[in-house]
């Protein structure tokens, strides 16, 4: 008696070009970018880590927000980027909890 409704041309349209554009990625056999570089570049951003340092050091407080308006980049690339350079151990953070982090750049 129910059922569900016959679907418009447009919906039946959207569903086809989703389940090919599924298809065609699993063929590729692609798989999610998991390095940082690689979720740097998703973001649109990629980094000279001399040129960082630069303006790292001319900063009275580097913060995640400070650091995005002073490179003009979004702020979830600043923390990406921060992280990075800190498993490098180019920075160090000194301060901070979850919401704030204060780092400063590592004197080599």
């Amino acid at each position: 008696m129910g059922g569900a409704k016959k679907k418009s041309i447009s919906q039946m349209e959207k569903a086809q070009l989703l389940k090919e554009r599924k298809e065609k990625k699993e063929k590729k056999g692609e798989k999610g970018q998991t390095g940082t570089q690689e979720r740097l570049f998703r973001i649109g951003f990629s980094y000279d880590e001399g040129k960082i340092i630069e303006v790292m050091n001319k900063m009275k407080v580097i913060t995640p927000s400070a650091l995005a308006s002073q490179l003009n980049i979004t702020l979830s690339a600043a923390k990406e980027l921060l992280r990075d350079m800190e498993r490098k151990h180019l920075v160090k953070q000194i301060l901070g909890n979850s919401r704030l982090k204060i780092f400063s750049v590592v004197s080599a």
